[in-house]
């Protein structure tokens, strides 16, 4: 955050900054976001930096170790659960989606599902991102999209490696379809909140 000066806000006419700090008061001293210290730099404002804590970087370093290793298992186990390889099904590993190119004769089930998450993911970003701007909680605009994305982030994570029949079914790959964009809506309702802290951390 940026200590600045109010009157010397109101004199740099900025129009972004006099439309996002409508209000504040005329005389006195202001905390706003690191993200704006660039414009009110150029226009001249004098403000002094928030000093970064390192107990501050290491909360923050924190929160990015849950998703990060929730990614990283989605990532790299997901293919390998639903399309194992004839050792894996010769060693006894249940088989729960329809194997093969069933998907319009190109695409296996596994692979359809997780493109179609991607493209899911590509809406679900900007509008999150502009869900969060636009948010007037009195704990800021990005805390309470990590507090409420976290759960359901943790659960449809382990959902998605949970089948409702412990067979070969295609009830099990339309779950899978509807817990993978569970699990994309959730970390992007976690993640992009997430980064947008960054500038507003100093």
């Amino acid at each position: 955050m940026i200590k600045v000066n109010t009157e010397e806000l109101i004199n740099t006419a900025i129009p972004l900054m006099v439309f996002i700090f409508k209000g504040f008061p005329k005389t006195g001293t202001l905390w706003i976001p690191g993200e704006y210290y660039h414009y009110y730099k150029k226009a001249g404002g004098k403000c002094v930096m928030k000093k970064l804590t390192t107990a501050k970087i290491w909360q923050f370093a924190a929160g990015q170790f849950g998703w990060a290793m929730l990614s990283v298992i989605i990532s790299n186990w997901l293919v390998y659960f639903y399309q194992p390889d004839e050792t894996a099904i010769s060693q006894g590993q249940t088989v729960f989606i329809p194997q093969g190119l069933v998907v319009l004769g190109i695409f296996t089930i596994i692979g359809g599902i997780t493109a179609f998450g991607r493209i899911f993911d590509a809406f679900t970003d900007p509008m999150i991102a502009s869900w969060s701007d636009r948010c007037t909680s009195k704990n800021g605009r990005r805390i309470p999209f990590l507090k409420w994305a976290s759960l359901p982030l943790a659960l449809s994570t382990v959902l998605v490696f949970w089948s409702p029949i412990n067979e070969k079914s295609w009830l099990n790959a339309a779950f899978l379809l509807v817990m993978v964009l569970a699990y994309y809506l959730s970390i992007t309702a976690y993640c992009t909140p997430y980064n947008a802290l960054i500038p507003e951390l100093g």
